[in-house]
């Protein structure tokens, strides 16, 4: 008999990105009980690259004081699209495959219980097991980094739409591209959506760098840095605005309505009680979300309640693991049925 309270129980959560891959191991109720981060470094070759990680989580749950035995189901979150049906990964630059069957790889090595998602789908299932969404059967995942991505969860199942493709905010138009950009914008290798060219970490760091560039100001931003304006990023200019810098206000005004903009959208669409907002952006304090929570209010009608995400980077690995604890509950629901 399967319960929270089986010792013997191991679930592997892996959210492998595009630099770094985290992988956990815990039990059936979540708790964490071991962890390790380590460089992604994508092979080649997948089953190389899925036979390392899965000796990276062999390895740990020998650690536990367990065997590899013990490890009942695993759980991946990727940063592109995958069909869980058949196991094929699309739109993920971060790797050398064009479209690549993970599903086939990682069954190479392990043949238990096995889920596999896009890593802000993982996130928000983490999110909701464990963490700020717990109980919501409603709500939107904004992840706000290197670039924009979200999930849906709606009638309290994640909604992937007909491609697998669904909350792929960074593909959002806040407003018309300039006409000589047009074209370009909508050629198929274009990595980064315009949302998120607009209103990324990664955005809001480049406009900086050009600010500072184009003129001589004196602002907390650049004693961040030393002086190198090379150095400025994100988390920079929203120090020195949570210190009332006006020039880092100045610097996000345009990326904060875009936000606003996007995420009033989708609450005027979806009608979500939730919009949970995480990543590296997102994760720098109040000062961000105040601001996108006070224009949001100007844009819909529309309540919903804007928090913060609270499990941080280890949101779409422990999702993972919910999404593998699910497929092990319905794996073992089917042989006593059979």
């Amino acid at each position: 008999m399967l319960n929270e309270s089986t010792p013997e129980i191991l679930i592997a959560g892996i959210d492998v990105g595009g630099t770094k891959t985290l992988l956990i191991l815990s039990d059936l109720t979540g708790k964490v009980l071991s962890k390790r981060k380590i460089a992604t470094s994508p092979d080649a070759d997948p089953d190389v690259f899925f036979q390392r990680l899965i000796g990276e989580i062999e390895a740990m749950a020998k650690e536990t004081g367990q065997g590899s035995e013990a490890i009942a189901g695993m759980g991946f979150g990727f940063p592109g699209v995958v069909d869980e049906e058949t196991g094929v990964l699309t739109n993920a630059p971060a790797f050398p495959w064009v479209r690549a069957n993970v599903k086939e790889s990682i069954r190479k090595f392990f043949k238990g219980p096995l889920y596999l998602d896009n890593d802000v789908n993982v996130a928000a299932m983490g999110e909701k097991w464990r963490g700020a969404a717990a109980g919501a059967q409603h709500f939107l995942m904004v992840t706000v980094g290197t670039g924009i991505g979200g999930a849906l969860v709606l009638n309290d199942e994640l909604y992937k739409g007909s491609a697998h493709s669904a909350g792929e905010l960074g593909y959002f138009v806040i407003e018309a591209p300039a006409p000589e950009s047009a074209a370009t914008q909508a050629k198929p290798e274009i990595r980064f959506g315009h949302f998120e060219q607009t209103a990324s970490g990664t955005a809001i760091g480049q406009r900086a760098r050009q600010f500072f560039t184009a003129r001589e100001r004196k602002s907390p931003i650049l004693d961040l840095v030393q002086g190198d304006i090379s150095r400025i990023d994100a988390k920079h200019v929203l120090q020195a605005a949570a210190q009332g810098d006006e020039v880092a206000w100045s610097i996000l005004e345009e990326p904060v309505t875009h936000m606003a903009i996007g995420i009033a959208n989708a609450i005027s669409i979806l009608n979500p009680a939730l919009v949970v907002i995480g990543g590296g952006v997102a994760e720098a304090g109040n000062v961000y979300l105040d601001a996108v929570r006070s224009k949001v209010r100007g844009f819909t009608p529309i309540e919903a309640t804007i928090v913060p995400a609270k499990l941080g980077n280890e949101a779409g690995a422990i999702g993972a693991v919910a999404g593998a604890v699910k497929r092990l509950k319905t794996s073992i629901l089917g042989r006593n049925q059979g």
